[in-house]
């Protein structure tokens, strides 16, 4: 927040998604704000967005002049201007506070601005508000350069006169036939630099590398009961764990920077898939049905949906029903008419970002009924899953991960389906290159991915795959 007079020149910008209401109050006024949270969801590294809260008189009286103590973000990422300062709002009238979100690098950011309004020249006698600010910076085409050099040698006679061979003799009169020196020369070495762009996958952080990008991320509803091996978790960039119906678990497998193939068995959605999709993006589904409550969320919020009959969804002979239905997505991407490009819901370390948090070997919980556990292993510098007592095998090998995240959430349970809330905030551990971080998760709203937090900062992952075990309170998690 400037105050009068020192009011920022904002760049235009799309428009930020508004959530949230309250106040926090010191001095009860008759000034209430319209939000105290923003998400300005998904915005281009270089690029602006701003959005704006209103103060409004709700007294009968007229308040004012209006003092404005505060407010200014401390990030740069974040800035406000204001248009309240000195002015006096009649009963029912208002003011704004606009705030900018202008991305310098990739990944979340978020701040928080607090400031008081005031009828004196005291901020003591004001009303004290918070406003809580997040946003994600998003390079569509984000690039790494890499620097190549060839070398070359080229040789170049320096004496260019033209010596006729003569023949040497030894002293017993016998002729050698040996040539005269050879007149020098200089070595000549050559650089040249080639520069080429790879784009980096949105959901993973990697170079992407034989796929057309941009393009969507695709959710296929992976069954986990009596369905061991499944085919295609370990392309996913994404797999969520969720806990559904008898304690059992259920993942929701997200591809977008590898044209998987076979991907199975196919099961059915549930609510916790609606805002977790809607974080992607603008993504499509597979799945092989949903319940008529699930079926309708779905289709309220755009995704599309792909569900059996479909071209590249096929049941395996060698296999019973309701295991059997398989998704090949390399014929399931060309279909896509509706969805949009993905976009990050993690931040990714850049590469020679220092280590942080804890050395761990192993990670364990429970994920509803199942007793879950990952293994680090350092020789390929991954963590490989075991689930009810045994390893977790797929049909390429054993699952793994480069990233294993565990959020805590609240489940509520309709109409005896378990409900992960994934909007909102609360505990995460992160487990990444063998180390431990504890923390927090958050999300605004169901379009804004998450960020992870630990003392302040932000958790970056490993760029790679990750796999999130959305655990309830009963979680049981050690690790060691």
């Amino acid at each position: 927040m400037r105050r009068a007079g020192a009011a920022l020149s904002l760049a235009a910008a799309s428009a930020a998604t508004i959530v949230g209401a309250g106040i926090a109050d010191a001095v009860d006024t008759d000034i209430a704000i319209s939000t105290t949270a923003i998400d300005f969801g998904q915005v281009d590294v270089g690029s602006s967005a701003t959005a704006s809260v209103t103060l409004t008189n709700t007294g009968g009286d007229p308040f004012g002049p209006i003092n404005m103590f505060g407010g200014a973000p401390p990030s740069a990422e974040f800035n406000a201007s204001q248009n309240c300062q000195a002015t006096t709002l009649p009963a029912g009238g208002s003011c704004s506070v606009t705030y900018s979100f202008s991305p310098g690098a990739t990944g979340p950011f978020n701040d928080t601005s607090s400031f008081t309004v005031s009828e004196t020249t005291s901020q003591s006698d004001g009303e004290d508000f918070s406003v809580s600010l997040t946003g994600t910076g998003f390079d569509p085409n984000a690039t790494t350069t890499t620097e190549a050099t060839t070398t070359s040698t080229s040789t170049t006679v320096v004496d260019a006169t033209t010596t006729p061979p003569t023949t040497a003799s030894t002293g017993d009169g016998a002729n050698t036939g040996a040539a005269p020196p050879a007149p020098p020369t200089a070595s000549v070495t050559t650089s040249s630099t080639s520069t080429t762009s790879t784009t980096l996958a949105p959901l993973g952080g990697l170079p992407l590398t034989g796929v057309a990008v941009p393009r969507p991320a695709i959710v296929v509803k992976v069954d986990n009961v009596d369905s061991e091996p499944q085919a295609g978790l370990n392309q996913a960039d994404v797999v969520f764990e969720e806990i559904v119906e008898g304690s059992a678990t259920r993942f929701a497998a997200v591809f977008n920077s590898v044209d998987a193939g076979q991907v199975g068995p196919v099961r059915s959605a549930r609510t916790t898939d609606v805002d977790l999709a809607l974080a992607l993006g603008d993504p499509a589904m597979v799945l092989s049905g949903a319940n008529d409550r699930v079926q309708q969320a779905l289709l309220t919020t755009g995704i599309e949906l792909i569900g059996e009959g479909a071209p590249g969804l096929v049941r395996r002979p060698d296999l019973t029903e309701p295991h059997n239905l398989f998704a090949d997505l390399r014929q399931i991407w060309p279909q896509l008419t509706s969805s949009g490009d993905a976009v990050p819901i993690f931040g990714y370390a850049a590469p020679g970002s220092p280590e942080t948090g804890t050395p761990v070997s192993f990670t364990e919980m429970r994920v509803g009924a199942y007793d879950v556990r990952w293994d680090w292993d350092p020789g390929a510098g991954l963590f490989v899953r075991s689930q009810l007592g045994h390893p977790h095998a797929l049909a390429d090998g054993r699952a793994s991960t480069d990233n294993v995240v565990v959020l805590v959430t609240e489940y509520t349970v309709v109409d005896d389906s378990p409900e992960a809330h994934t909007v909102g905030s609360g505990r995460a551990v992160v487990y990444l290159d063998g180390r431990r971080v504890e923390g927090t998760w958050r999300r605004e709203t169901a379009t804004s991915p998450f960020t992870l937090e630990a003392d302040g900062q932000p958790i970056l992952l490993t760029p790679g795959r990750t796999w999130v075990e959305l655990v309830s309170s009963e979680h049981e998690l050690t690790d060691g």
